[in-house]
């Protein structure tokens, strides 16, 4: 068992949501990557118009450097979409898998931690249509 301090204080604040920004209308089963670096990749990447936005957090961080996990469930959408999976990159780190076992990492008095997504559209989307994904971030000492 870890001892964090008495003192420890870790706080997530949402700087920005992930977006996909527009994309162009197209039947169902395209393939999206919203990468952690805001950059849009995938089978469908040709009907990406612009706009997209990795989900950015600050992370603080009070205590000495812990190990921490962070982790990324209870994952919805509405308007067609399917998460495949979502990524999280730590302070620079590069991208890894985030949807639901934890990332263990060392924790720092400020971080930036940015998330991404891969989505498949499971119904056809016209002009106008939107679409959303929600989840819930928690990052937890070790």
């Amino acid at each position: 068992m870890t001892s964090v301090p008495a003192a420890a204080d870790l706080t997530l604040t949402r700087i920005t949501s992930p977006s996909f920004g527009t994309i162009l209308s197209g039947g169902s089963g395209r393939q999206f990557v919203l990468n952690s670096d805001g950059t849009v990749s995938g089978s469908s990447a040709g009907d990406y118009v612009g706009g997209a936005a990795a989900g950015e957090f600050r992370v603080n961080d009070t205590s000495s450097p812990q190990t921490i996990s962070i982790v990324v469930d209870n994952v919805s959408t509405q308007g067609g979409l399917t998460v495949v999976s979502v990524s999280c990159a730590y302070n620079g780190a590069a991208q890894q898998q985030c949807d639901g076992s934890g990332i263990s990492v060392s924790s720092v008095s400020e971080a930036t931690l940015r998330l991404g997504l891969e989505v498949s559209t499971s119904t056809v989307h016209g002009d106008g249509d939107t679409a959303s994904v929600s989840m819930d971030v928690s990052i937890a000492y070790l």
